[in-house]
């Protein structure tokens, strides 16, 4: 995501999205990978503050992608860099999002007659 070329830069975010696609719904090894996960939510956020709308709404589709490993840990740092970032446009848009997921999880997770 360093190069100096957006095209190559659009290029890594569609990579990652199809990357994201490939990893099992069910069954990820969060403490196993838990590294690996952090550093790409990490790097990610960083370019989620580009300068170039272009980059900003193709990271914020990679990080959307990438939510689904692992929605609670992409939020606690998106909390993290949030007040680094010169608009919360994205920010915003991306808690949203992760808010959505969150919340549907936990209605999934609701056995049925339940009320939360």
């Amino acid at each position: 995501m360093d190069d100096s070329s957006n095209d190559v830069r659009l290029a890594m975010t569609r990579t990652l999205v199809a990357y994201f696609e490939c990893f099992p719904s069910e069954n990820y090894n969060r403490t196993l990978y838990r590294a690996h996960v952090e550093a790409i939510y990490r790097g990610l956020l960083v370019h989620l503050d580009d300068s170039t709308t272009d980059i900003q709404e193709a990271v914020l589709d990679a990080l959307r992608a990438s939510a689904r490993i692992w929605p609670e840990k992409l939020k606690a740092e998106l909390a993290t860099v949030r007040h680094k970032h010169r608009s919360d446009e994205y920010c915003d848009s991306l808690a949203s999002y992760l808010d959505s997921l969150t919340s549907r999880t936990n209605e999934d997770e609701t056995p049925a007659g339940s009320q939360i």
